[in-house]
């Protein structure tokens, strides 16, 4: 989703036709902080607070002015950014935990996250005093190539170098250390390391030359906070923190300096006043201009400070003094109430290598934090529109270009050219930022746009936008899904293609879905789309409408709008939504009257959600994160308050500091006009007579690694009798009329659970001369046995215990999604399953929409190891809903834990629930634990199927008892001259296929003699 700043502004240079060069101040919106400016300065990354000051990297196009959160749903942070853009940082990564649990991970960012692998195994967890962290991601070279950073391997950081995304070198020498940047050519990384032992106090700023693993130490102190921070883009200088100096504190309480690549001579930087409580240097260009901030005395004030030649000043002052900005006359910063008589710029935050583009971060007068970025020496009355997109339109061979106004001087462009593959098409108005280029055949074509203004002055062309026109794709299915089913079968699960008319929308299928709700309020949720593109439809006609219902609610209703420029509403077609729906997955509802397009209007389709007053819910209807196009995507209006109008959820969360950067899972189905002559490409069926709008789909061809294993008529399939191993499932749609959507993938490992299909009860009976023990069991089946939890199978030392104040009570809880539980869809839940530590009262509650659905108590268990408590009535899992497993454990032993926690990462805030007073649950990272309740729920399919039994084999004591493999359930051994008393009996099962037999677990008998047997039979009859 990308974001038009909140203003442009122009200084420096009177705005009139004959200026040429100025400054530029480019500004983001509320609570964005700027952090790092690539070398070539047309890129700049940092850091979006949220109202919970949770953090969200973002990507700033300083060429176009465009803003992107990198993330909006899991946390990140930038640590730096190259010439193209790619930003490096931490994340929340489901890549490098053995679980699949998000962890901080190091990361780079070009079109997604990607994980920047370890060298090494994982290790996380409490035990090392970290919060399941998988490394520290450092800066990036100008050009992309080389990263720098740390990763925790076994409680330690060991620095490491990256190169195109993988590990170039473990610069592991035994002592802790992480790089924070890298030079340009990738030979050099800097950072810092312990020097005298692995003591948190004793962090020197180094640095790695030629990749050595030896380290250099820059700085004569040692501090938690002394590391090198920066190279010049160049490479030939490096800004470091040497720690506090005692040589002359009141002067130089902290040493900053500049450390020459060549010469390896250290510089320190003086401050500007006297006694700062603390002051930083943030970066450096080639020319040695350096940017940085000091504290006043007291520690509250942060002023932005400017390096020119090793002599410090006010940013503020320095930038006026040599006319290139003035913050003092700047209405978006100075507020004289606030600062006193200086505008109140608190840091000077990244810089290019020719130093003419530079960042700042200042509090805007209502008293919100922003980043602007100056761009100094910039053409500036004859600029070239910026933003160009070009795209396919879905349902013609036509190219829809869209671009956006220069980012100075707009209001004096006459027309816009528009050029394809170098070649003038054509010339538009100076309103029009929308042009459809229908004179185009299959093929590729690159555009660029130019503005041309009212002295007859032709900008420069803007960056070029590539589309690619082609035969219609067919829709493929979905949303695929695989798991092993069973011993060794796989089960898939996918959606259906949505359809292969047009489908107007602001998210794809694929995107993460997200619950949105307003607690009680009633309220309808819109995308518009504008009348330019609706006209490239004109004739043809609305006819459905896509959403994901994600909760039960009192009614639903879909309605099309016509909506001028002031969102005012037309009501063109308004229905009751009276399906059935299925929550959590998409839904499509059919018009039973289409809307026929006039081309002339903005069209928005909204849904209505009547919302109980009892059943307040913030997971009603899905969204996105991160496509926003605000007043277009994320249209709201409050139907409880009787809005009459829709506003921008975007806009609305702006004006109070906070981005939501939202796109309501919606979308409008177009059936587009038929061409003179012939059929429109979403309308085609081949010429087959199957259908008009070609959505009829014949069946669902079914592939393991590659191959073609079966069909399906439904959207689930079973893959039988798999390898153990991993396998790539695809799924292939083939419609009516012999059209085929691309082939969708999902992955599965099949591996043989040896709980589940082992032999855990032995019946053992003594012969009546008790010369013999006869020994029965019953053969496992494959009932499809599953356990759903988030934990593995190990218990860890962590302690959780609840309050004195509740008798030690607590309870313990996981939550299943209706993604998690899909494709589990039609099994039963038949037991609960946990792992005591202590005594308690141990009881069972399965939550559905705020109801008990199950309740069952524990009976006798085991401490220290895995227990299961049957249900009473088996539960089937329903489509689309999610439900939480709720374990009380009452009267526990005073400050003693009654439930294990695994060692692996925790899934915060669905696996690690507590409560200690029965009202509220809070995460256990909270608490600074991390791990899985070791809870869960075990599933079985309704229908059992026998397993590939080769025979069994016996072990008494330990010891095989059958020389030849038993081919039934029952066996007999020679009791004569064995020791009366207790012994063990273990069943191993011997699956065809499987190299070692799957132990049985262990059994107690008795071998009796006389007079034992004599007793036993006395203590049966009374």
């Amino acid at each position: 989703m990308k974001r038009l700043l909140l203003a442009l502004c122009l200084v420096g240079t009177a705005m009139s036709m004959m200026a040429e060069k100025g400054t530029l101040v480019l500004r983001t919106p509320r609570e964005y902080q700027v952090m790092y400016i690539s070398a070539n300065g047309k890129w700049a990354t940092g850091i979006y607070f949220d109202l919970m000051y949770s953090t969200y990297a973002f990507r700033w196009n300083l060429e176009s002015g465009e803003i992107n959160l990198l993330s909006s749903i899991e946390s990140s942070a930038p640590s730096g950014i190259s010439n193209d853009g790619v930003v490096t940082g931490q994340y929340a990564s489901h890549d490098l935990a053995p679980n699949g649990a998000a962890i901080d991970a190091p990361g780079y960012y070009d079109t997604r996250w990607h994980t920047l692998p370890i060298n090494g195994e994982f290790v996380g967890g409490s035990e090392f005093g970290m919060s399941m962290g998988g490394g520290i991601s450092g800066g990036i070279s100008p050009d992309g190539h080389w990263m720098g950073g740390a990763s925790f391997i076994n409680g330690s950081m060991h620095p490491i170098i990256w190169k195109d995304g993988q590990v170039e070198k473990d610069l592991w020498d035994g002592t802790e250390g992480v790089p924070y940047c890298i030079s340009s050519d990738g030979k050099h990384i800097a950072g810092w390391k312990y020097v005298h032992g692995d003591s948190y106090g004793t962090r020197y700023a180094c640095i790695w030359r030629d990749g050595s693993s030896e380290a250099e130490v820059l700085s004569n102190y040692g501090s938690p906070w002394c590391t090198a921070q920066m190279f010049s883009p160049n490479g030939e200088k490096l800004l470091i923190w040497g720690g506090w100096t005692d040589l002359n504190p009141e002067s130089e309480p902290l040493v900053r300096a500049v450390y020459d690549m060549a010469t390896r001579e250290v510089s320190n930087l003086r401050t500007i006043s006297d006694n700062p409580a603390n002051h930083g240097l943030t970066s450096i260009g080639d020319d040695g201009t350096i940017l940085g901030y000091e504290q006043d005395a007291e520690g509250i004030d942060n002023l932005a400070t400017i390096y020119k030649d090793g002599v410090g000043y006010w940013a503020v002052d320095y930038l006026r003094d040599n006319g290139i900005y003035d913050f003092y006359n700047d209405p978006y910063v100075y507020n004289d109430v606030m600062s006193g008589y200086i505008p109140f710029v608190t840091r000077s935050m990244g810089i290019s290598a020719d130093s003419k583009a530079m960042g700042f971060l200042f509090y805007e007068p209502e008293g919100y934090y922003q980043s602007c970025v100056l761009l100094l020496d910039q053409e500036i009355t004859h600029r070239a529109p910026c933003g160009l997109k070009a795209q396919q339109m879905d349902g013609g061979k036509v190219v829809r270009l869209a671009w956006r106004k220069p980012l100075t001087n707009a209001e004096n462009v006459s027309r816009y050219a528009i050029y394809r593959n170098g070649e003038k098409v054509e010339e538009v108005g100076s309103t029009t930022l929308l042009y459809f280029d229908t004179n185009v055949t299959l093929g590729s074509y690159d555009y660029t746009i130019t503005a041309i203004y009212n002295d007859g002055t032709e900008s420069e062309a803007c960056d070029m936008a590539s589309a690619t026109v082609s035969e219609k794709k067919w829709e493929p299915v979905y949303a695929v899904m695989a798991r092993q089913m069973g011993f060794n079968n796989a089960s898939m699960i996918w959606n259906k293609p949505l359809t292969n008319k047009v489908k107007k929308s602001y998210y794809d299928t694929e995107d993460d879905i997200i619950g949105f709700g307003a607690d009680n309020q009633s309220f309808e949720l819109a995308v518009c789309f504008d009348k330019e593109d609706m006209g490239f439809y004109q004739g043809g006609s609305i006819t459905g409408v896509t959403f994901f219902p994600m909760s039960t609610q009192m009614g639903w209703k879909a309605t099309v709008y016509e909506m001028d420029d002031d969102m005012n509403l037309t009501v063109l077609k308004e229905q009751r939504i009276t399906q059935d729906l299925v929550l959590g997955e998409l839904n499509t509802v059919t018009f039973d009257t289409p809307v026929t397009i006039t081309g002339d209007k903005n069209i928005a389709v909204g849904i209505t959600a009547n919302v109980s007053d009892l059943t307040a819910s913030n997971n009603v209807i899905g969204m996105v994160y991160g496509k926003c196009v605000p007043g277009r995507s994320d249209l709201v209006r409050n139907v409880t308050a009787n809005d009459q109008k829709f506003f921008s959820f975007y806009d609305y969360s702006q004006d109070n500091a906070v981005t939501n950067e939202t796109a309501w899972a919606i979308a409008m189905i177009i059936s587009p006009p038929t061409p003179e002559g012939g059929v429109s490409d979403s309308d085609s069926d081949g010429g087959s007579g199957s259908g008009s709008d070609g959505d009829d789909i014949a069946c669902y061809n079914i592939y393991a690694d590659g191959s073609l294993v079966g069909t399906s008529n439904t959207e689930r399939a079973k893959v039988e009798n798999l390898a153990l191993g991993h396998h790539d499932l695809g799924v292939e749609v083939v419609y009516a009329n012999g059209e085929k959507g691309a082939m969708q993938t999902a992955s599965v490992e099949i591996a043989i659970d040896k709980n589940a299909y082992a032999v855990n009860t032995v019946n053992a009976e003594n012969s009546e001369d008790l010369k013999s023990i006869d020994f029965t069991w019953e053969a496992p089946v494959d009932n499809d046995r599953q356990f759903l939890g988030y934990c593995n199978e190990e218990a860890g030392d962590q302690r959780v215990v609840g309050n004195e104040e509740e008798d030690w009570a607590l309870q313990a809880m996981a939550s299943f999604g209706a993604s998690v539980l899909k494709p589990f869809v039609g099994s039963q839940i038949k037991k609960f399953r946990f792992y005591p530590t202590s005594k308690a009262d141990f009881t069972f509650m399965l939550v559905l929409n705020n109801d008990i659905i199950a309740y069952e108590e524990a009976g006798e268990y085991k401490l220290n190891e895995w227990n299961e408590v049957e249900l009473e009535e088996p539960i089937t899992i329903l489509p689309g809903l999610e439900y939480s497993l709720v374990v009380d454990c009452a009267n526990a032993a005073p400050n003693t834990p009654p439930l294990a926690i695994d060692i692996d990462s925790p899934f915060v805030g669905i696996s690690d629930l507590v409560s200690t007073n029965g009202m509220y649950f809070s995460s256990l990272t909270e608490s600074g634990i991390f791990g899985n309740w070791m809870i869960g729920m075990i599933s079985e399919g309704e229908e059992e199927s026998p397993l590939p039994i080769a025979g069994y084999d016996v072990r008494v004591d330990g010891e095989k008892k059958n020389s030849e493999t038993i081919g039934t359930t029952a066996y007999s051994i020679d009791a004569t001259g064995m020791a009366e008393g207790k012994h063990t009996v273990n069943v191993d099962v011997v699956y065809s296929g499987i190299d070692e037999p799957v132990e049985g677990a262990s059994n107690s008998f008795v071998k009796m003699t006389t007079g034992i047997k004599d007793e036993y039979e006395n203590e049966k009859e009374n």
